[in-house]
This record gives structure tokens, C-alpha cells and sequence, in this order.
């Protein structure tokens, strides 16, 4: 158990933080789906899914 002081410390800066985490998160999000969709797309353009499919 903390302090009041030092949870209310921690409690707001959490919750300032929180923001910045989400916009974090969902820049990630979108960052790690559009890579997918990009090389799922590359992969379709050079035909290499038949490939991999192989290759299992």
C-alpha cells in the first residue's frame, strides 16, 4: 500500500499518461496491421503465397 499522497501522485499520473498510451497503442495497432496487409498484398503480387503454402 502507498501513501495517499503518493497513490494520488501516482493515480493522476497514470491517468495523464493514459492518453498518450492509448495514442501509443493504437498507433502500433495500425502500424502492425497495415504492415501485415502490405506484405499479404506483396505476397499476393509476387504470387509467393502458393509458395509458402508449399513449402509447409
Amino acid at each position: 500500500m502507498y501513501p495517499a499522497g503518493l497513490s494520488h501522485a501516482i493515480f493522476v499520473n497514470r491517468s495523464r499518461t493514459s492518453l498518450r498510451q492509448n495514442e501509443l497503442e493504437r498507433f502500433l495497432l495500425y502500424g502492425i496491421v497495415g504492415t501485415a496487409q502490405s506484405i499479404f498484398s506483396h505476397f499476393q503480387t509476387q504470387n509467393r503465397l502458393t509458395f509458402l503454402l508449399e513449402m509447409l
